[in-house]
């Protein structure tokens, strides 16, 4: 993936119903590759889908190198922390909550 031309998925789109997670594994493998352009993987919203499995970017990023597909990377990271779709919706709404406190430039408490 070669972020210098085109852009990462939305932040809208899903893997296992995790929101988020579709643009982080495309930055990783910008990364690997040496193309991602301005984007960073190791911050923001990429940095809390490490925290929901309990991992460190390393480690998200060896996963990315041993797999090709998202559903592979899903099935990896499910491996180390399996999550339940009330962890997923929690972990999907308090990253909407975050996004819009940001968006409306407020000192909100999305927790």
């Amino acid at each position: 993936m070669d972020l210098r031309t085109r852009r990462p998925r939305s932040p809208y789109e899903t893997v296992g119903g995790i929101r988020f997670l579709p643009r982080t594994i495309d930055k990783m493998r910008a990364h690997v590759s040496g193309t991602a352009g301005g984007y960073r993987v190791h911050v923001g919203a990429s940095r809390r889908i490490f925290r929901l499995f309990g991992i460190s970017s390393g480690t998200f990023e060896e996963i990315v190198k041993a797999n090709q597909t998202d559903e592979e990377i899903l099935a990896a990271l499910m491996a180390l922390k399996k999550l339940t779709p009330a962890d997923r919706d929690r972990f999907n709404n308090g990253l909407y909550m975050r996004f819009a406190c940001w968006l409306l430039r407020n000192d909100c408490d999305p927790s």
